[in-house]
């Protein structure tokens, strides 16, 4: 889906590789391919669903059949054709043609898709989030590049937005508008070089992996950047220093050395102690506050 072969043309795809998932995430813009990271990093998201399809008629929850679901009465939509009947606007449902009997055109619904599908997991249970992402929120009320402000795309853009919610809050599942804006760009940042630092780290036992941690965690407290202690860190462990630092960006991403993702990551500074945890600080954004 996110290869230039298969994307939209006005779309930015790319495709990256998730150690967490050990597959590919698929996203068709910018803002898309950032916001990924932070969804990899919460540690309760347990699946993502990237450019998922919205059903034209009945479909039940995406989560129906998993073990820990228990949102009964709220386990399906009616579909988008349904929603936009309810609302009087079944005209303006995307359509595609298609050949039918003695070569006369037919018109099947054409169905929308998201951008991400969360999936998450905690000792209560397990539900979704729906995240719609734009490259600014304006893009929200006006379509991308749409400098005049067309009246009838405005409209189109407002109906597709309001359905997709309706779509979702049918199945309980609450609907987040991202942009740009809506995520520290430090964070981003961050989370993105230690996700892609993170993906070369070797194979380590659990033991030798929490002896590398507390390492780090006693440097950390000491004011020592890794630079620092390369030299004596890859003699006791008997590792490069390419290890190292993969091994550093794996122990941050897993959350197991919990340091300031807000202040700008260098190996050749002193790492600052956890003030903010991302995941609190963004919870909303994943449904902390169950509906």
């Amino acid at each position: 889906m996110a290869t230039r072969e298969e994307a939209p043309l006005n779309s930015w795809a790319q495709q990256i590789w998730s150690v967490k998932y050990q597959r590919y995430i698929h996203c068709l813009s910018q803002v898309e391919g950032k916001l990924a990271f932070l969804a990899m990093f919460h540690p309760q998201v347990f699946a993502i669903h990237e450019q998922r399809a919205l059903s034209a008629v009945h479909a039940s929850h995406p989560l129906w059949n998993h073990p820990k679901f228990s949102e009964f009465g709220k386990s399906s939509t009616q579909g988008t054709l349904a929603i936009f009947e309810s609302l009087g606007e079944l005209k303006r449902h995307p359509t595609v043609a298609g050949p039918g009997k003695d070569g006369q055109p037919l018109v099947f619904p054409f169905p929308y898709q998201g951008d991400f599908l969360l999936f998450l997991n905690d000792s209560s249970g397990v539900w979704c989030v729906n995240w719609s992402v734009k490259a600014e929120q304006s893009g929200f009320d006006v379509p991308f590049g749409d400098k005049s402000k067309n009246a009838k795309a405005i409209e189109k853009l407002k109906y597709r937005n309001l359905v997709e919610k309706l779509y979702y809050a049918e199945m309980n599942i609450p609907t987040f508008q991202l942009s740009a804006q809506s995520v520290d760009p430090t964070l981003l940042a961050n989370l993105r070089l230690l996700a892609l630092e993170a993906k070369g780290a070797p194979k380590v036992c659990e033991r030798n992996f929490t002896s590398m941690v507390c390492q780090f965690e006693k440097a950390m407290t000491l004011g020592e950047s890794p630079n620092s202690i390369a030299i004596a860190f890859c003699s006791k462990f008997r590792c490069t220093r390419q290890e190292m630092d993969t091994i550093l960006a794996k122990a941050i991403v897993e959350r197991r050395l919990r340091v300031d993702l807000f202040h700008k990551v260098q190996p050749d500074e002193p790492f600052s102690p956890e003030r903010i945890d991302p995941v609190a600080k963004y919870a909303n954004l994943f449904g902390g506050a169950r509906i």
